[in-house]
């Protein structure tokens, strides 16, 4: 993560990246992709190779809301969408 950046889980498997300093949506899709590429390695955990499967949903602070609910919400949107288009997509949220 950049040093403007924040990670939390929010439960289960669902993680919300928040980056601060994004000023257009291409930088949010560079580092959403950026973070897809990272996610894409194999992990080794007690002796066992695992990958995951990933999902990115993004929600552009105040283009689609102001405060932390509104951003969420569409960013979840997002992240089914990509999941329904065959999982391990990035897609940023838009006005419906």
């Amino acid at each position: 993560m950049r040093e403007e950046g924040t990670v939390a889980r929010v439960g289960g498997d669902e993680f919300l990246v928040l980056l601060r300093g994004i000023k257009h949506r291409d930088e949010a899709a560079i580092a959403a992709s950026r973070l897809m590429e990272t996610m894409n390695q194999s992990f080794m955990i007690q002796g066992q190779t695992l990958n995951m499967s990933r999902s990115i949903g993004v929600s552009i602070f105040p283009e689609r809301g102001e405060d932390s609910e509104t951003l969420t919400s569409h960013a979840d949107t997002a992240m089914y969408l990509a999941k329904e288009e065959g999982r391990c997509d990035v897609r940023l949220s838009t006005a419906i």
